[in-house]
């Protein structure tokens, strides 16, 4: 497994514990107390309440907030991991490199027998 696969792994089940959502849809917001523009993210705030053109963070808004020091910065982020949501279907469609397509969720090739898939009782699968 990749460096990139293992750390989102262990990122979305942060999200997934701290919100339900693994993959949340992400915004700039003023993570910070007197900043002119928004020099964070966090995730969409699924509150009706909360306008969505309000980048506030208030008790309503899911965790984390995280504060990246620059609007651009901030914008940056947020579009990387929009466009990570947005390909979570096409994973294991052809936008896939065939290296990470042909391997279970151990990293080891499906036509090698893996002994983390049969201590899980798995045939093996992509994360």
């Amino acid at each position: 497994m990749s460096d990139l696969t293992t750390t989102r792994t262990v990122a979305r089940e942060l999200l997934r514990t701290l919100n339900g959502e693994p993959q949340p849809e992400w915004r700039t917001c003023f993570s910070t107390d007197g900043s002119e523009e928004p020099t964070g993210i966090a995730p969409v705030c699924p509150d009706e309440d909360h306008d969505p053109d309000d980048d506030s963070v208030y008790s309503c808004c899911p965790l984390p907030a995280i504060e990246c020091d620059s609007y651009p910065m901030a914008a940056y982020l947020a579009a990387l991991l929009n466009g990570d949501r947005q390909e979570k279907d096409t994973r294991e469609g052809e936008s896939t490199p065939r290296h990470e397509r042909d391997r279970c969720m151990h990293g080891t090739s499906f036509n090698v027998e893996c002994g983390g898939c049969d201590a899980l009782g798995q045939l093996g699968g992509t994360v």
